[in-house]
């Protein structure tokens, strides 16, 4: 996580050339870092670096992750499980 902390930030290729993974297992785990509550930003101003990801310094969200991440699962229990009808 620390290429996503520094000023500049990551961009998709230096996220894939330091984990070895593939472009769309690279782009999941941001999702995934952003369902848990970090605020993961995409900056496309550069035009010469092309987008880049960061998180921006003091919003980790290691204290509203767990929060973020509980309320996401009873969401996803919520949506799975049948629901009743009401009769008029």
């Amino acid at each position: 996580m620390g290429l996503l902390e520094r000023d500049h930030g990551a961009t998709m290729e230096e996220l894939i050339a330091a984990t070895g993974w593939l472009a769309h297992t690279t782009r999941a785990a941001l999702t995934v870092l952003r369902k848990r509550g970090y605020a993961v930003a995409i900056d496309r101003s550069d035009d010469t670096r092309g987008s880049f990801y960061r998180i921006p310094a003091g919003e980790t969200g290691l204290a509203d992750g767990l929060a973020n991440a509980e309320t996401a699962r009873r969401k996803e229990q919520s949506r799975s499980e049948p629901q009743a009808h009401q009769v008029a």
